[in-house]
């Protein structure tokens, strides 16, 4: 499979792998992670390569008091770094956008279905009002029944966790107000 390269700085590599930019110039120092001719690194070939650097540090062998922690670390940093790779090359998307789209999704489904009474209203000019409400309150009560559950055994819940995609929203906005008083 083709993918962009994606060539970027020590820096953003040293954020997308949780690594210190200290330690990703070590790593360039070392031969481990390759810049090219315009100074850059390409992102996921960087992650790789460091990935694969702290898999074979888990197999180095070393004994001691603290080498069953060392490699349990190690193994974590592995596991982080495949996670950075994933989402990098697509495979992984981000939760939050998720439960958004989810949202976003269900109110143009709410607008699309309101405006279904619009125009049948409009075929009927004598008892518009009457029909507009008649079926404005019927999608009301469908798309009520379709958020809490009651109907069709389908709710609007993120597939990640369970939650229900409003509660994330909440939680998503207060946790961005929270962060914007702090900074």
């Amino acid at each position: 499979m083709n993918r962009k390269i994606k060539r970027v700085s020590a820096a953003e590599v040293a954020r997308a792998s949780g690594y210190s930019e200290a330690a990703i110039s070590n790593f360039v120092r070392d031969g481990i992670l390759t810049r090219s001719k315009d100074g850059k690194l390409d992102l996921v070939a960087s992650l790789e390569a460091i990935r694969n650097h702290e898999a074979a540090r888990q197999q180095d062998g070393k004994r001691g008091e603290h080498a069953e922690l060392r490699r349990q670390y190690l193994a974590k940093r592995v596991e982080l770094l495949q996670i950075a790779i994933d989402k990098e090359r697509g495979r992984l998307h981000d939760v939050e956008e998720c439960c958004r789209s989810l949202s976003e999704i269900r109110a143009v489904e709410s607008r699309v279905l309101h405006g279904v009474a619009d125009r049948v209203s409009m075929q009927f000019p004598e008892v518009a009002i009457k029909i507009k409400e008649a079926i404005n309150k019927e999608i009301d009560e469908v798309l009520a029944s379709l958020k809490d559950g009651t109907a069709y055994q389908c709710r609007f819940i993120c597939p990640h966790c369970g939650k229900d995609v409003d509660e994330l929203l909440a939680e998503s906005v207060n946790d961005a107000t929270i962060q914007g008083k702090q900074g």
